[in-house]
């Protein structure tokens, strides 16, 4: 696992460094703390530098035992939510019962769809099951947890009712989900009769929707704001599909004239992209596997090993590439430098254009409630300050600010155990049905008080 730095801000990578060696297969990791949690099927690890030089010095187990059977279809995609849980993607590889680091917590069975745990190793469950292989996802600035599943057809989902909602009653055979996206035909440059590859499950549209990102970068014209872009590496492209909001959910088409091509496609056989996201500039990032050996499980021929994976000597397992693509009518952002950043900057960078600078600014100002050394008691005018409390509160209530700063104020609060009395309530009242529905994600938890009463 490495580090790469731009120490000239001249946008390209010149510096690597080594954080930690010894992974295998990691799928995914998210910052937390003084480290990174990483998916390395069966593990879920804390990868932590305690003495903040640039390296991992101490591991930590926080989850085991999850499936391993096939190794395309294990956990993935872990991304940081809102609300303090990681989320992540999980494939048909089942695990029939996951446990915590040391084996002491047992949380039964994980399979095909979505699924969530905290980063502290003490819950771990199903959030929304779909059967089939799932690689690509995505939580949006107004917290809509949205994923792919192409191996079934289905190129972008949205969580609606997780499966603990469900789990309290539900009518027939209601889904956890709602499909945006289906049975999408798509449009490489390279002829069939070309191809290296031949799509295996979905032949002619989807198959290895590997990426998911919904554009909240806050650069790009204002057309491309909720826009969907995924990944399809078998066949060298990038997909891209405007969102229009339908009820609680949205529907989905082409932009008008590139109904038959693609966002970005190309004819070099090794170009093989795999995840995209948006960054704090609000470009799109591109993570390119570089590979001309790209399918797990090649149906032509070659030997498979003990996790259905294809034996090919010529895999390249070295060399990747990292694309960034921006409008040519992009607005500059400033990126702040939120690692050096003190509570005032942390909480005015919750207003920024970029939700990756909201997210972070959002998970630092959250871990300074758990900052070593003396605090001051919760609550107080001094604790209050020194956690931005104030703040908050007050970027939360003003109905002058963005829907999406509003709602990383909320749970930011939420999250630092600091929600004032009527808060919620005023928020619930409010015109924006995003503000609302993340008010009452909020009440749903049972940790919140409103007009004084706890709920």
């Amino acid at each position: 696992m490495s580090i790469l730095t731009d120490t000239n801000g001249d946008g390209v990578m010149d510096k690597k460094d080594i954080f930690y060696q010894g992974l295998d297969l990691v799928t995914g990791l998210v910052f937390y703390k003084d480290g990174v949690i990483v998916t390395q099927a069966p593990d879920i690890l804390f990868l932590r530098d305690t003495d903040a030089d640039g390296k991992a010095d101490k591991v930590e187990k926080l989850y085991t035992n999850l499936g391993t059977g096939d190794t395309h279809a294990v956990i993935n995609n872990p991304r940081m939510g809102w609300d303090g849980w990681i989320y992540a993607t999980h494939g048909y590889s089942a695990s029939p019962d996951v446990t915590s680091g040391d084996g002491s917590k047992h949380f039964g069975n994980i399979g095909s769809g979505v699924v969530r745990f905290l980063p502290d190793g003490s819950k771990f469950e199903q959030y929304s099951s779909k059967g089939g292989n799932t690689w690509g996802l995505t939580i949006t600035g107004d917290n809509r947890v949205m994923w792919t599943q192409p191996t079934s057809g289905t190129l972008l989902n949205q969580v609606i009712l997780p499966e603990y909602a469900l789990a309290r009653g539900k009518v027939g055979n209601t889904a956890s989900f709602k499909t945006i996206i289906a049975d999408r035909k798509s449009y490489s440059s390279i002829a069939y009769d070309q191809l290296p590859y031949v799509q295996i499950d979905r032949v002619g549209d989807f198959t290895a929707g590997a990426g998911a990102v919904v554009y909240d970068g806050g650069a790009w014209p204002a057309e491309y704001n909720g826009d969907y872009f995924t990944t399809e590496p078998t066949i060298n492209i990038i997909h891209h599909e405007r969102l229009t909001p339908d009820k609680s959910s949205f529907s989905a088409a082409k932009v008008a004239g590139r109904e038959e091509t693609e966002f970005v496609r190309s004819k070099d056989m090794w170009w093989r992209p795999i995840e995209v996201r948006t960054g704090p500039d609000g470009a799109l990032y591109v993570g390119d596997f570089y590979n001309q050996a790209v399918i797990h499980n090649d149906t032509r021929g070659p030997d498979h090993n003990k996790v259905n994976a294809a034996v090919r000597p010529d895999r390249d397992h070295y060399f990747g590439r990292i694309w960034r693509i921006q409008h040519k009518n992009a607005v500059k952002l400033a990126v702040p430098d939120l690692a050096k950043a003190d509570v005032p900057a942390l909480v005015a960078a919750l207003e920024h254009p970029s939700r990756a600078v909201r997210m972070t600014a959002s998970r630092l100002l959250v871990e300074r409630n758990v900052a070593p050394g003396s605090k001051p008691v919760p609550g107080s005018p001094v604790w209050k300050q020194q956690y931005g409390i104030d703040a908050l509160i007050t970027l939360a209530a003003d109905t002058a600010k963005s829907v999406e700063s509003r709602i990383a104020a909320l749970w930011t609060l939420h999250e630092k155990k600091s929600l004032e009395p009527g808060l919620l309530a005023r928020v619930m009242e409010d015109k924006s049905a995003d503000l609302r529905r993340n008010a009452a994600l909020i009440i749903e938890t049972g940790n919140v008080v409103i007009g004084g009463d706890e709920e």
